[in-house]
């Protein structure tokens, strides 16, 4: 650690063997792998000394997370005196709150855990000689720009500052600024999440535990200017402990003989790794997705939707869980019903849910909203983001594969409700691709006439709208509409010759009925968008506002052959220009 020092000088140590052993002391440490027994250090005959750890505060004491086991500092140091005085170190963990005075009434014969030697607490205890002089610095967020001194927060009384209660880091901010400006927490780690939350602008810390808090949170804080004090730590025994004088001269044998030095290389140096990421890693995040009123199993919009929360699950060890919308008067309850337990993203599938997702992100700013399909059209809310697609570019690439696949010049769609932006997008796009590469083409386009409870779940509907499409000469549908559009790719499937092309995701893989006309899919790439947002999240890299989804065509499956390599460099040239905003896909219509 860049500014930790070894406590006492060899020359305090020198004196404190000189007058207790009468003796001479090696003036060059010399390091050992055990402690040596120096003549005059007292024999405990193997007492057993209960001390007190909170085994959370790295380096000192921790539960190793790879064992299981404790570790640290504490353990080492105390074993190695142990080693000296002949006595048996029995560690009991203890809540750093009242540990300083269940020491002073004699719960325990002593206390490690890293503990300040203050005039104050010396009325109530006493302290072994001082083993590691600690700086207090400040704990910022790493985009900190408005100060880099305890100085300048005092200057600006809208900056407040956190720490935790009863440590010398509180009494150092109490010196500083008045109570009111001060958050006290019971433990850092609530003081350090608040401040990467925001609630509070700086944390006073020792350096070390500085240190331990960064870990996977490089990226999200620091630690910014010069130390506010220098504090010795020692360990502390009920007043008047005979264990003091002895406990003393094993610490100055193990820094005269090296052992204190190894040690200190071991847990203050820089290949310590173990963070307090790793010893308290956040709780799972839990993932929530709620439907409008198509169903989870649409084979399509809803169903990529939940692969991509399912993936991230996967990803992260998320708890996830959807909610099918019946009614969508329920689109609020059911949003609730994940913010009122806690989970942190809630993805929202469809268009008519747009306005009940803004309405959910006031009230809970804490989660994180994706709106599929939700254009963000209004100004940036800060936790939502509108997941959105360019339906028109990937319809006009399945309108040009139709195009050029028909042999009657008459394809056809069969779509959801046209009070769905998207839905329109994919039809003038699909109308406008055909066009652009056979001018002789006659499309087809029938949106489905009921409202949004019923357009995207109304297979027979979609069914029934194919077959009167090719018993007009259609000869390649393309079914855009949830369940409804299924229904159309499956009656395609039943007439010989005839092309269906799917929408939203492959639906090769979802719809095995509509295989033998199923040539393509007009693809919004909704799973990898989900995940893509769920995982900007989790890296800190938060999106807000629009975020567009990729698009193209789906692979031609058992249809390759009939896809010759001129459609191939065809549909390449005409995804390049869309890519380039240089084709008029027909959408937004004027």
């Amino acid at each position: 650690m860049k500014k930790l020092s070894l406590l006492l000088s060899f020359l305090i140590i020198t004196g404190l063997l000189l007058t207790a052993c009468g003796g001479q002391v090696e003036e060059t440490p010399v390091v050992v792998e055990e402690p040596v027994v120096v003549e005059g250090i007292a024999d405990l005959g193997g007492q057993e000394i209960t001390i007190a750890v909170e085994n959370a505060y790295l380096p000192f004491n921790y539960i190793d997370p790879d064992t299981g086991e404790p570790a640290g500092w504490d353990y080492d140091v105390w074993h190695g005196i142990c080693d000296l005085i002949n006595c048996t170190p029995v560690f009991v963990e203890a809540a750093w709150e009242g540990m300083i005075q269940a020491v002073a009434d004699g719960q325990f014969d002593a206390a490690g855990d890293g503990i300040t030697i203050t005039e104050e607490r010396a009325e109530i205890v006493d302290f072994s000689v001082g083993y590691v002089a600690l700086e207090q610095r400040l704990l910022v967020r790493a985009d900190e720009d408005r100060f880099e001194t305890i100085e300048e927060i005092v200057t600006d009384e809208a900056l407040k500052l956190g720490t935790q209660t009863g440590t010398t880091n509180y009494e150092t901010a109490a010196t500083y600024l008045p109570v009111e400006r001060i958050q006290a927490f019971e433990q850092f780690p609530f003081a350090v999440q608040a401040l990467i939350s925001g609630d509070i602008d700086a944390v006073i810390i020792d350096e070390v535990a500085g240190q331990g808090y960064l870990g996977e949170n490089a990226d999200a804080l620091k630690l910014v200017g010069p130390s506010m004090s220098s504090d010795f730590l020692g360990f502390i025994f009920p007043l008047g402990s005979e264990l003091v004088g002895p406990v003393d001269l094993a610490i100055a044998e193990l820094a005269q003989n090296g052992f204190l030095d190894e040690v200190n290389k071991v847990y203050f140096g820089s290949d310590f790794s173990i963070t307090y990421d790793d010893l308290f890693p956040p709780d799972p995040i839990k993932i929530g997705l709620v439907t409008d009123v198509g169903e989870i199993d649409d084979k399509s919009f809803n169903q990529s939707a939940w692969e991509g929360v399912q993936l991230a699950g996967e990803e992260y060890g998320a708890e996830v869980d959807y909610i099918e919308t019946k009614d969508a008067k329920d689109y609020m309850v059911n949003i609730e019903l994940f913010t009122k337990n806690d989970f942190d993203i809630v993805v929202t599938v469809g268009f008519a849910l747009g306005e009940a997702t803004l309405e959910a992100a006031a009230l809970y700013p804490d989660v994180y909203f994706i709106g599929v399909d939700q254009g963000q059209w209004g100004g940036a809310v800060d936790n939502v983001v509108g997941l959105i697609f360019n339906e028109d570019k990937s319809g006009f690439m399945a309108g040009a594969l139709a195009g050029l696949l028909t042999e009657t010049n008459t394809v056809a769609a069969v779509l959801g409700t046209d009070l769905i932006p998207p839905v329109v997008a994919f039809k003038e796009g699909y109308e406008s691709g055909a066009a652009y590469v056979n001018p002789d083409v006659s499309v087809i386009s029938t949106y489905h006439p009921g409202g949004m409870d019923v357009a995207f779940t109304d297979p027979e509907w979609g069914a029934t709208t194919a077959k009167q499409a090719l018993d007009n000469g259609a000869d390649v549908v393309f079914g855009a509409g949830g369940k409804t559009g299924n229904g159309a790719l499956i009656e395609t499937a039943g007439v010989e010759g005839a092309y269906c092309i799917g929408v939203d995701s492959d639906q090769w893989f979802t719809v095995p009925e509509a295989h033998l006309c199923l040539v393509s899919s007009a693809m919004k790439l909704i799973t990898p968008g989900v995940f893509d947002l769920v995982k900007l999240h989790q890296d800190g890299e938060t999106a807000s506002g629009n975020f567009y989804g990729a698009f193209g065509l789906a692979p031609f499956h058992d249809f390759d052959a009939d896809i010759s390599q001129e459609i191939i460099d065809q549909l390449a040239e005409i995804r390049e220009l869309l890519l380039n905003n240089e084709l008029d896909t027909g959408y937004p219509l004027d």
